[in-house]
């Protein structure tokens, strides 16, 4: 990221295929190998989609935290090398200044 920009992954996403559904954990199965139900252990903690994060215990919460960073960068890298490979101002419809 250079700075004073910010990218918006899922618009991102949605630029290199728009008929995938804009979420991180398709994302995640569609552009990476990498696990998309890295949530599965928090999901327990939270008995419903209104439930405080409060719930979740600290360690639990921070590696959902740690795995979520870390999986938005790896989506974002594929679909960063796709459109630019694909059109080269593409990045103009994801990249806006902060």
């Amino acid at each position: 990221m250079v700075n004073s920009l910010k990218q918006d992954t899922m618009a991102a996403v949605h630029l290199v295929d728009e008929s995938l559904a804009l979420s991180l954990t398709s994302a995640i199965g569609y552009f990476t190998d990498r696990n998309p139900d890295y949530d599965g252990e928090l999901r327990s903690y939270l008995p419903s989609k209104s439930s405080s994060y409060s719930l979740v215990p600290r360690p639990i919460l921070w590696e959902y935290n740690s795995q979520d960073a870390v999986n938005t960068f790896a989506v974002l890298e594929v679909v960063r090398e796709l459109t630019t490979l694909e059109n080269p101002d593409a990045r103009r419809s994801y990249v806006e200044p902060a």
